[in-house]
């Protein structure tokens, strides 16, 4: 017999006898009935235990899910904060590059203008004109060379 079915014949018992004797306060049970009701009250006990317990399991859990949000949360600002630096970083280094080749330029620029050099230049190389001097400069200047 299963649980159900026990409890109903429990119950089927306790109605039977209050139809027979009216409201008394003395029912007499098989002592397998006693022993079952007994048997369900501490099954019931176990059950309420291992409610409690998990509820506070799941709760413990819940505090740890939301200790490891707040984690992720930090490790993701801390994630966009380096991805910023970097990328200015990169800004940062693309303007020194920038500046660094206007300063080539600019330098490449004053001696054409001064052509300091170009006499010397002309000379080492006999074919060229002084067109081919200006034409050297601005792809030394081009090319990074200094």
């Amino acid at each position: 017999m299963n649980d159900k079915e026990m409890l109903q014949k429990i119950k089927n018992v306790r109605t039977a006898v209050k139809e027979i004797y009216g409201n008394v306060n003395t029912i007499t049970y098989h002592i397998y009935m006693v022993d079952w009701l007994i048997e369900q009250a501490e099954k019931a006990e176990w059950l309420r235990q291992n409610l409690l317990q998990s509820q506070k399991e799941i709760e413990w859990l819940l505090q740890r899910i939301d200790r490891c949000k707040e984690q992720l949360k930090e490790a993701q600002e801390q994630v966009e904060y380096f991805e910023m630096k970097y990328e200015n970083t990169g800004a940062v280094f693309n303007r020194q590059y920038m500046r660094e080749k206007i300063e080539r330029y600019e330098k490449v620029l004053k001696e054409m203008i001064e052509a300091k050099d170009l006499a010397d230049w002309l000379s080492q190389n006999e074919w060229a004109t002084e067109a081919d001097y200006f034409i050297t400069k601005a792809r030394e200047a081009l090319e990074e060379k200094e």
